[in-house]
């Protein structure tokens, strides 16, 4: 009995993260908002993200946002999505980022300050730490941005997980 609750707990969670995957891709698709999981490409985060990694993105008041948050936003290049930690508020209001892993300004090299209308969400923390998932993003296209191949990816994963968790056993008939 413990078993098939521990089972059902499990596939529960797996079913409420492809739903989660759903849902990210099509928001970003029709909205242009970065609100689900978002895949990390590159260092500029590490450690405190690790490349390959998907990161969870929620709507953000700019208002409520501040010094040490982590946002996602449109940088206007490639990518196109850039998760970075706000580090300051330019003269402009907009705000200063730079990347864990990198020694300088994402403004000091090229890109804008990020205003209401390039900021693409949140990443909540949790005990200092970004909700994220190592790994499942680099699955598909080295971890890029784009959610198409990224959720592709990991539902394939998710489903193969709840398939092989889930599965029913076949009673033993007693003689």
């Amino acid at each position: 009995m413990r078993k098939s609750i521990v089972v059902t707990v499990f596939d529960t969670i797996l079913i409420v993260f492809i739903l989660s995957l759903v849902l990210s891709a099509a928001l970003q698709r029709i909205g242009g908002r970065a609100w689900g999981w978002v895949g990390i490409h590159g260092d500029s985060m590490y450690p405190t993200v690790a490349n390959g990694s998907l990161v969870l993105s929620v709507p953000a008041d700019p208002e409520a946002l501040s010094e040490g948050d982590i946002i996602v936003y449109h940088s206007g290049g490639v990518p196109a999505l850039v998760c970075h930690r706000i580090v300051g508020v330019a003269d402009d209001g907009g705000f200063l980022t730079q990347g864990d892993g990198t020694l300088r300004l994402d403004q000091d090299a090229g890109l804008p300050t990020v205003t209401t209308e390039t900021l693409a969400g949140y990443v909540p923390q949790i005990a200092g730490r970004p909700v994220s998932i190592p790994l499942l993003g680099s699955l598909a296209a080295g971890g890029g941005s784009d959610a198409g191949p990224n959720l592709m990816v990991a539902l394939g994963v998710s489903v193969s997980f709840l398939a092989l968790g889930g599965a029913p056993r076949k009673a033993r008939r007693r003689h």
